[in-house]
């Protein structure tokens, strides 16, 4: 008989047997002979850096020696946001961890889950770098796994777990399997701080969080479920969607969970070494905590705010108080300087880590420590990125839009207080670029003839579609949030500005015969 879950989801996705094999796996990507030449430098450098930072104990932003490989048959990542996850395989079995913030263990052999729960429990330790043939052999003959008998010898350490129940004839029991891990304390290499998971607001950091944890999850089981459908259904029946994106639009969210995410608690010591927090800042962070997760697996950053900015979309929907204290993060940052010296991977030139009145790429290395060593990035010099302080004010935009303006959590004053933070923050960042980055007075941005923007292999000069179009849109968010805040000579400057920036846009990139834009001018 068919579930309902199997009925709605019923061609949505993707399903295949426990035996299933990929006919042909996917192999790395790797330039063109004619484009890896240009690369040799870029390489050199990074060989470099990455040597440097091994001598002084600390791992590179990317790791280009370990290339992460494409997973055959991923499976749906178990965990909470900002706890460590756990991802599985098509099968179930336990293959990927990032329970450690920003270590991503892939490809791991499976741990083996034969385990249910109800009246008679049994567990075996045992030795899981052998074939576990013992172990099967008790549980086939006997029914259960013998009884604990911890192991001497110094080997790895797994356990089996084993429960039986008696059923009487014509009647059927239902058992059920709850894993949690509690590592309510977690901190970065530098060691700056110690920080306290998000969840353990809801369990505390003792011994018997995990007791707690499973009675809240089976007293409140079949509500999470019914939420989760209610939050789904719209989707997932309505048939004038294509089947794929009614299942890409909910498994591209395990991201969430699965990309190293980290969601802690607000430490008012935070302040002593991070003086440009906000009061704002700080009043959310204590409600709703701070988070921040990896732009990949494969890059060891923090919130990328530029890749982000597309992301923040969803996020913005489904958890509009973690974007709301991301913005607020990042606004914090503008005026941040860090003036130690790098060189950056790919010009090989020498620049600061975080400039005055430019958002940072990003909030920091896993593998060191975020928030308090923002930027760490080196492949460019991201100061000279036309689109990261245009995206960060169209985002003050919409977060005004769809957060403060809806949101029933906050006060009249806190949203006042909030957008007029942001109102200072982007009006900034935009009299700083138009200052460094207007090279010819004519109303609008150029590009200076490298990869100055977000796809970073990618070279750009004079006025350009992608980030000509992004500062026309923040010129338009800059005169919607004056209009808001009661600014009306602010308001008629933008709209004046934004006037003569779309005919100079026009002008320079219209291709008339075409009907679409120039790339660049």
């Amino acid at each position: 008989m068919t579930s309902k879950i199997e009925q709605k989801t019923e061609g949505i996705g993707w399903k295949a047997r426990g035996d299933y094999r990929v006919p042909q796996p996917l192999a790395n990507f790797f330039p063109r002979i004619k484009h890896a030449i240009f690369l040799i430098p870029t390489v050199i450098r990074i060989c470099l850096y990455t040597f440097r930072e091994w001598l002084h104990g600390r791992e590179a932003f990317i790791d280009i020696f370990h290339p992460m490989t494409s997973f055959k048959h991923a499976g749906v990542p178990i965990g909470g946001i900002g706890s460590g996850s756990i991802g599985t395989d098509l099968r179930g079995g336990f293959g990927r961890f990032s329970l450690i913030p920003g270590v991503k263990e892939q490809n791991q052999k499976n741990v083996k889950a034969d385990q249910n729960h109800q009246n008679a429990v049994t567990v075996e330790d045992f030795d899981p770098t052998k074939n576990g043939s013992s172990l099967f052999h008790q549980l086939g003959e006997h029914g259960d796994v013998g009884r604990n008998q911890l192991l001497k010898s110094k080997v790895e350490l797994a356990i089996a777990v084993c429960s039986s129940m008696t059923v009487a004839s014509n009647n059927e029991q239902t058992t059920e399997f709850l894993l949690f891990w509690h590592m309510p304390i977690i901190n970065f290499p530098v060691n700056s701080f110690k920080y306290k998971r998000r969840y353990t607001r809801l369990a505390g950091v003792g011994n018997d969080a995990c007791v707690k944890l499973v009675k809240l999850a089976f007293g409140r089981k079949s509500e999470w479920k019914r939420k989760i459908e209610d939050w789904q259904n719209p989707i997932v029946e309505n048939d004038s969607l294509p089947e794929w994106y009614r299942s890409a639009i909910f498994n591209e969210l395990y991201y969430m969970t699965d990309g190293c995410s980290i969601w802690v608690e607000y430490d008012d010591k935070w302040r002593d070494v991070e003086k440009s927090i906000s009061d704002e800042t700080m009043q959310i962070f204590k409600e709703y905590g701070r988070f921040t997760y990896l732009e990949s697996w494969e890059y060891f950053m923090c919130t990328t705010f530029d890749v982000h900015f597309y992301a923040s979309w969803a996020v913005t929907n489904n958890w509009p108080m973690i974007e709301l204290g991301i913005q607020l993060d990042f606004c914090d940052q503008i005026e941040r300087e860090d003036l130690n010296v790098e060189k950056s991977m790919c010009e090989g030139k020498k620049m600061k880590i975080k400039s005055y009145a430019r958002i940072p790429h990003d909030l920091g290395h896993p593998k060191i420590e975020p928030w308090t060593h923002i930027n760490a990035y080196l492949l460019h010099d991201t100061a000279d990125w036309k689109d990261l302080n245009m995206k960060f004010i169209i985002s003050c935009l919409r977060v005004n839009k769809l957060i403060l303006n809806s949101s029933g959590n906050l006060s009249e004053k806190q949203k006042h207080s909030i957008l007029s933070r942001f109102y200072e923050g982007a009006t900034l960042l935009m009299d700083k670029s138009m200052q460094a980055w207007d090279r010819d007075n004519d109303g609008i941005i150029e590009n200076d003839g490298m990869a100055d923007q977000t796809y970073d292999i990618w070279t750009m000069d004079g006025t350009s579609a992608y980030c000509g179009s992004l500062f026309l849109a923040s010129l338009y968010s800059l005169l919607s949030l004056a209009d808001e805040l009661g600014k009306t000579e602010d308001a008629q400057k933008y709209r004046d500005q934004l006037n003569n920036a779309q005919g100079t846009f026009v002008k320079k990139l219209w291709n008339g015969k075409s009907d679409f834009l120039t790339f660049i001018f």
